[in-house]
């Protein structure tokens, strides 16, 4: 991550989950999970990316352990994409929430 990309880009983080054989959809950070039994919520899971020049950071905050850390589990598959703002301000339509639609506008290959 450079300095430009923090100034002027985007930097984002998407998400997938492999589950019984098969991958759920992209989703994008932040993402935030919410689990329930009847019409009581068992646990939170807030997924997060912070970012700094070189640097990335995942966190989960959760409310389903009495502790501080919590593994990423290995069913979960991340793409890290960098958008220049030069490129952001050129494609001004695009949802870059929407995986589907970045994947389009880069061309990225369909792989988990």
């Amino acid at each position: 991550i450079t300095q430009k990309i923090i100034d002027d880009g985007l930097v984002l983080a998407y998400v997938t989950f492999l589950n019984n054989g098969q991958w759920h959809s992209w989703s994008q950070l932040p993402l935030s999970f919410v689990s329930y039994q009847g019409n009581a919520v068992t646990f939170f899971d807030h997924w997060n990316l912070s970012y700094s020049i070189n640097q990335l950071q995942f966190s989960i905050n959760t409310t389903a352990y009495a502790c501080y850390s919590v593994m990423i589990p290995d069913s979960a598959h991340f793409k890290i994409i960098t958008v220049p703002g030069s490129f952001r301000i050129a494609n001004p339509k695009v949802n870059w929430r929407n995986y589907q639609e970045v994947k389009a506008i880069f061309n990225l290959e369909n792989y988990q």
